[in-house]
């Protein structure tokens, strides 16, 4: 079916990650700045996610309904990570895309997402969310001392709804 080409989605939330390009060819870039990476260390999978469903938003001129990343290799901090975004299947509600990064010549991730129109506003997909409690009556989530001073996960106020997590979770084993 030919179609014209769509217009790029518009929003008014700031890119965490700076992501740059265009949707009509879908390619797109960003730099690994310290500030998205574990310090010293990679870049943080979450902004890698971050920056590829932007990608896919973008593309597909939809909202994103699941994305998939898995990683071949590290990405290292001051890296510019290249998103080429592919439309594998188009339909009138639903379009699927593939999305391979590269740094440098060397492919490093692919993901697979899809993104939908609902038909209405009414419409729930998934489970029912579980009742937690909310953010202020949860405890602080611990870490590894000097790992949240800096990097990607600084930006984060971490805690724990239900159970142990990370550091909580070597002492025991988590029931819940």
């Amino acid at each position: 079916v030919d179609r014209p080409p769509r217009e790029p989605a518009r929003s008014s939330v700031e890119s965490p990650t700076n992501l740059r390009g265009d949707p009509t060819t879908g390619q797109f870039s960003f730099e690994a700045r310290p500030d998205l990476c574990v310090p010293d260390m990679f870049l943080f999978g979450g902004a890698t996610a971050s920056a590829v469903s932007e990608a896919i938003e973008a593309t597909a001129n939809q909202p994103l309904a699941w994305v998939t990343t898995q990683f071949q290799q590290r990405i290292q901090p001051g890296a510019t990570v290249h998103l080429h975004v592919a439309r594998d299947v188009e339909r009138r509600r639903l379009t699927q895309c593939r999305v391979e990064g590269i740094v440098e010549g060397e492919t490093v991730f692919r993901a697979l997402g899809a993104t939908a129109a609902r038909e209405s506003a009414a419409t729930i997909w998934g489970p029912p969310m579980p009742d937690v409690p909310a953010p202020a009556d949860s405890p602080p989530l611990n870490f590894r001392e000097g790992w949240m001073e800096s990097g990607f996960p600084s930006r984060f106020e971490w805690r724990t709804a239900s159970g142990r997590l990370f550091a909580d979770s070597q002492q025991a084993k988590n029931q819940d």
